[in-house]
């Protein structure tokens, strides 16, 4: 971020903590405080910066750290596509999970892509043909997931909350459109 962002984001806190964040009156130290934040803060890019100030303030009682900033800042970090094929393979393996039931993935993305590819393909592939297939279309399938997931998170950060959902695209499934 840079001093200038950190400067008008310094101020959207003094609005509104009030007494809690102060900015020093001396210009020296009041310059010194946003050359520190800009320099702990320097690998954020200034519009999701100033959105996570902006979500900080509409969500916290307590005046904002660089640590809070970055953490808002920071996206969500997926697993690779090979980390996710290999958990979800790793639950199909598992007794009971072969009955059509998707279990309880570390991430949603990995748990729609295995739906997404079929579930009962992953645990009932009788060839590595039919396994392969499965997979490339798995990985295809968590792929636009997590670009999905991503492009929201950025949206987020911009706009400071959730997109909604009224406005989102309603997807039909198949047996709609095949009826």
């Amino acid at each position: 971020m840079t001093g200038r962002t950190i400067t008008a984001a310094f101020a959207l806190c003094a609005v509104t903590f009030g007494v809690r964040f102060q900015i020093p009156a001396n210009p020296g130290e009041a310059n010194f405080m946003a050359e520190t934040w800009a320099d702990l803060l320097r690998d954020i890019d200034d519009e999701t910066g100033f959105a996570a100030f902006r979500r900080h303030c509409a969500t916290s009682k307590h005046p904002p750290t660089p640590a809070d900033i970055r953490e808002l800042a920071a996206p969500n970090t997926l697993p690779t596509p090979a980390e996710a094929w290999n958990e979800a393979f790793a639950k199909a393996c598992n007794p009971g999970y072969c009955e059509g039931r998707i279990p309880c993935m570390s991430h949603p993305e990995i748990e729609a892509a295995a739906r997404a590819a079929g579930w009962s393909a992953i645990c009932f592939a009788e060839s590595e043909r039919e396994l392969s297939y499965t997979r490339n279309t798995f990985l295809r399938c968590y792929a636009d997931y997590c670009s999905r997931t991503e492009r929201e998170q950025h949206r987020a950060a911009i706009t400071g909350g959730s997109f909604p959902r009224e406005l989102l695209p309603r997807m039909k499934r198949v047996d709609e459109i095949t009826s």
